[in-house]
Order: C-alpha cells, then sequence, then structure tokens
C-alpha cells in the first residue's frame, strides 16, 4: 500500500495551459496562432496555441499560467477569460502523460506582439482561413473548434461579443460584433431592447461621429460578464422554397 501511494506522488504527470483568443478587426472573427520553432523537441515548425507548462514554484493556478503568459505577450490587462475544459491523455503530448487546462479569451485588438523566443511567429488568423494552418500541434485543433462552439452558444444570451471591442464601442460595433461570430443577421431593435432591458452596459458621456450621426459610447462594467438574456438569440428561419 505504502508503495502505491509513493508510486502516485512520484508521477511524473505535464501540467500545461492551452489559450484559445479571439478578437474582432474588420469585421473578422479572429484567433491567435503561434509557430513553433525548428528546434522543438515535438511538433516543430507547426502552428498551435498560446501557452506553455505551468511553473509549480510561481503559479498559483492553471489561470494564473494563462494570464500570466498572454499578458506578457499582447501587454494588455485581458478583460474575460473563462475556463474551456481540460484534455488530458497519454497520446495528446509525445513527452510523457499530461493534461492541459484550456481557457477561452476575449480581447480587444492589438497589432503587435511583444517579443517571444519561444516561437517563431505569432499572428492573428481569421476563424474562416484556421485550415490554411493545418496541421496544428497537439490537439489543438479539437480544442479550437470547442472554443468556437461555447463562444457561439454564449453569444446567443450573454454580452460577451463586448470584450472583444475597443474600451468604449457604439450599439451598433456591439451589433457587428454579435452577427460576426454568429455567422449570421440579428435584429437590431431586439438586441438594442435587451440591452437597454439590463444595466450590464456603462453608457459614457462621451459620442463619436459616424456616417449619419453622433453615437452614444458605452463600455463594460462589472455585470456584463454574468448578465444573461431571459431568451436566446434565434437563429434565423429558413425560408421554404417555393415547389
Amino acid at each position: 500500500m505504502k508503495d502505491e501511494k509513493r508510486r502516485g506522488l512520484d508521477q511524473e504527470i505535464l501540467v500545461t495551459v492551452d489559450t484559445v483568443v479571439f478578437t474582432i478587426k474588420d469585421g473578422q472573427l479572429l484567433t491567435l496562432l503561434v509557430k513553433r520553432k525548428d528546434s522543438a523537441r515535438n511538433y516543430p515548425s507547426l502552428w498551435s496555441l498560446p501557452g506553455g507548462i505551468v511553473d509549480e514554484t510561481m503559479d498559483t493556478s492553471t489561470r494564473h499560467t494563462a494570464i500570466k503568459k498572454l499578458e506578457a505577450k499582447t501587454g494588455i490587462d485581458l478583460r474575460f477569460l473563462e475556463q474551456l475544459r481540460s484534455y488530458s491523455g497519454i497520446e495528446r503530448d509525445e513527452r510523457r502523460w499530461s493534461i492541459s487546462d484550456a481557457y477561452f479569451i476575449l480581447m480587444r485588438h492589438v497589432s503587435e506582439f511583444k517579443d517571444n523566443t519561444e516561437v517563431t511567429d505569432s499572428r492573428w488568423v481569421s476563424i474562416d482561413k484556421l485550415s490554411d494552418y493545418k496541421p496544428y500541434a497537439f490537439d489543438h485543433e479539437q480544442i479550437i473548434e470547442d472554443a468556437i462552439q461555447r463562444l457561439r452558444e454564449k453569444t446567443r444570451y450573454s454580452l460577451l461579443p463586448a470584450y472583444c471591442l475597443e474600451e468604449m464601442f457604439t450599439l451598433n460595433e456591439l451589433h457587428q460584433a454579435v452577427e460576426i461570430i454568429l455567422g449570421h443577421e440579428v435584429q437590431k431593435r431586439s438586441l438594442y431592447r435587451r440591452i437597454e432591458d439590463s444595466d450590464a452596459l456603462e453608457k459614457t458621456d462621451q459620442m463619436r461621429n459616424t456616417e449619419t450621426k453622433k453615437a452614444a459610447l458605452y463600455r463594460t462594467n462589472d455585470k456584463t460578464r454574468d448578465y444573461t438574456f431571459e431568451r436566446n438569440i434565434s437563429e434565423p428561419k429558413i425560408k421554404p422554397q417555393p415547389k
């Protein structure tokens, strides 16, 4: 019995984090990919998700690891981060049995990244172009697919797309973000009514000139993250084709 306990305590499991980072730019939903070095021990030269190994002496949690690595890379505070799920198994990493906590992150767009000696390239990629970067390292294709699905599900009943925008934004920009993520049209009046019925966004005293008029600027507040609509945003009805 003592030997069994000792083996359990001494087992070497690789604990990592992977992050699926989303933003919106020029009418597209983008995610962040990094290219592994040619000298990487496993999956050299392949594209992957940002992340890394948990430092058990310095990191207080996998969430801490994810935030630390992304803020060091982008140089901005992350306004929304949520655990997606855990991925584990003996085959997912060539080094040894591993478990990864995956997080999906929403952030405003940044065009430049800090230098990172661990990868050879970092770039925003439209989700419509992700297939151009396959094959990915590890099981990152599955993680990306799961994160996109989670983001779309939550967009149907929350205001989370606001975290992909600049610190202050118009309601029209938020409406466009919702449509970009869902991939279909959303009734603007219905969305605005949902926002007006909540106190999950803060209306500022600033305005922005648009093509037709001045529009009020909004920003997230401490209620944005957890606010949910009473009814989900529905998918557009498919009109039957005439016979």
